[in-house]
């Protein structure tokens, strides 16, 4: 299954993507920002569970 990470500063925009995506089977990660999405990356690759998009590379302010 492919990985899809959604990184927005607005929930709902993450969900509106993230239900979009699912139906083609993909595995959505979420997270609110750049720093919370590389958190949400490292814990994805040694296995933890995780939430966490497209403003990955946005300040934490943004």
């Amino acid at each position: 299954m492919k990985r899809i990470h959604i990184v927005d500063g607005q929930q709902v925009i993450r969900e509106l993507i993230g239900a979009t995506l699912r139906v083609g089977a993909y595995q959505i990660l979420q997270a609110e920002n750049g720093e919370e999405a590389i958190e949400v990356a490292g814990r994805e690759k040694t296995g933890s569970d995780h939430h966490g998009g497209d403003d990955a590379r946005k300040d934490r302010r943004d």
